[in-house]
């Protein structure tokens, strides 16, 4: 998923616009997980992935752990499965 901060800057308000799932993966699934891990931030760019999320019907699970990496992302552990969304290495 890649999201453009060129709505941030002038509107204020960032969307998804277009989500790009890795062989294997699809779409849906990779919006269902990064809503998962974006469940209980405050950020602009998690606002609009849940949104997102919600206008699909997607599942959105309680995530077990929640980390937090101020300016790299976030890691989630939800249903055993930890999900990372932010800069690479964000625990690192």
């Amino acid at each position: 998923m890649v999201l453009d901060k060129t709505g941030t800057l002038t509107l204020g308000n960032p969307e998804v616009v277009a989500i790009h799932a890795r062989p294997g993966v699809t779409e849906r699934e990779l919006l269902e997980a990064a809503a998962t891990a974006e469940r209980l931030s405050e950020h602009p760019v998690a606002k609009a992935i849940l949104k997102r999320a919600v206008e699909l019907h997607c599942a959105i699970l309680e995530p077990s752990r929640f980390g937090r990496f101020p300016g790299k992302g976030v890691v989630r552990t939800a249903d055993g499965d930890e999900i990372v969304v932010g800069s690479p290495a964000p625990t690192g």
